[in-house]
């Protein structure tokens, strides 16, 4: 197995202190039950308290889910280039754990979906949340026909490819949808924090991380195939 690295430029150094000072998040809680009438906090009282977190924003998508026996909202929230996803306590409001990702420009959305076509130009493209993660839902349309995908905000992979009837595409890559359960399979449960397309010494390949169990696990996805080229826990 190889031993990826991971490098950090100066601009990334300082974002990632500003928003830690932003986002203080405290070691990793014991497993509680709320006091006797304890409130849990409502969906729209959430939502402010994610939006404020964040430093503005708007959220994309809210849930509630049990981890390690404590109802916790999951709330994910997009300011500028950035997708935050918190982690709050359904009763306090208090921020239990966060992942912070940059997402990539317009132009590369752009790209990713006339990549996937094999030519062509987008004649529209709309923000939303998608299989499970933020996306664009964009259209291509290339030799008088039109293709419509969902182009992921955060790597550029693509979801819920349909082609019209009659037509191809070039690239014969999995989904990242697929790549996702191949890494979700490989760590035994988890979810996705991170997902992106990359292409390495003249190879496609997904790099995914998954939380699971308070530990992030790096995988590296061969994208044709769907064979695990890499897998390494940060504790």
């Amino acid at each position: 197995m190889r031993k990826r690295t991971k490098r950090m430029t100066i601009g990334t150094c300082a974002l990632a202190m500003a928003l830690t000072a932003a986002l203080v998040v405290p070691a990793t809680p014991a497993i509680a039950a709320p006091s006797s009438g304890a409130k849990m906090i409502s969906t729209a009282a959430m939502k402010k308290i994610a939006v404020k977190k964040a430093g503005g924003g708007k959220v994309y998508n809210i849930k509630r889910a049990y981890d390690d026996g404590r109802l916790e909202y999951d709330v994910v929230v997009v300011r500028g280039y950035k997708k935050y996803e918190l982690e709050f306590d359904a009763y306090t409001g208090k921020l239990r754990d966060y992942d912070i990702d940059r997402l990539i420009s317009r132009t590369a959305v752009k790209k990713a979906a006339i990549n996937k076509v094999g030519g062509g130009y987008v004649t529209k493209y709309t923000p939303t949340f998608a299989y499970g993660d933020v996306a664009w839902k964009t259209y291509v349309k290339y030799n008088g026909k039109t293709y419509r995908m969902y182009v992921e905000a955060d790597g550029g992979g693509i979801d819920g490819f349909v082609a019209p009837a009659g037509a191809s595409t070039s690239n014969g890559l999995i989904s990242t949808a697929s790549a996702k359960n191949v890494a979700l399979k490989a760590v035994g449960g988890g979810s996705v924090t991170r997902t992106e397309l990359e292409r390495d010494d003249g190879r496609w390949e997904y790099e995914i991380t998954v939380k699971h169990n308070y530990r992030y696990h790096e995988l590296v996805i061969d994208a044709k195939t769907g064979k695990v080229l890499d897998y390494d826990i940060d504790d």
